[in-house]
């Protein structure tokens, strides 16, 4: 995860939902990011936000979180970060890219990362 470093972030619009009366943020995906680590970071964010809640009457020190709601848009303009292994990024987004700025640019790590967690993490 330290890898990612923060051009791996998804950004967060935010607007003001009538309904109720609260600023939601609407998570959008960089578009070189593969859906397999999407979906692994999003496990983070729920964890978070879990433990967050669970332990909010006993440490009232930091900001609640946000309410983050997924969607299907893409940041189109994101700056996808350097030596990731080769299954961290979209293979149509690598595929669209050029040669030379995969080589000497990106520098993806041939071997693949397992973006899995275990099942004791959702129990």
């Amino acid at each position: 995860m330290d890898e990612l470093g923060d051009d791996g972030m998804s950004t967060d619009e935010s607007h003001f939902d009538p309904d109720t009366h609260q600023v939601m943020y609407t998570v959008t995906k960089p578009e070189w990011r593969h859906p397999d680590l999407h979906n692994w970071l999003k496990v983070f964010d729920r964890l978070y936000d879990r433990m967050h809640i669970n332990s909010w009457s006993l440490d009232k020190r930091g900001a609640h979180p946000h309410l983050r709601v997924g969607s299907r848009r893409v940041h189109q303009k994101s700056h996808a970060p350097t030596g990731l292994p080769i299954n961290a990024y979209d293979p149509t987004w690598l595929d669209s890219r050029e040669p030379l700025y995969l080589r000497y640019v990106l520098r993806p790590k041939t071997e693949e990362y397992n973006f899995s967690h275990s099942s004791d993490v959702f129990g």
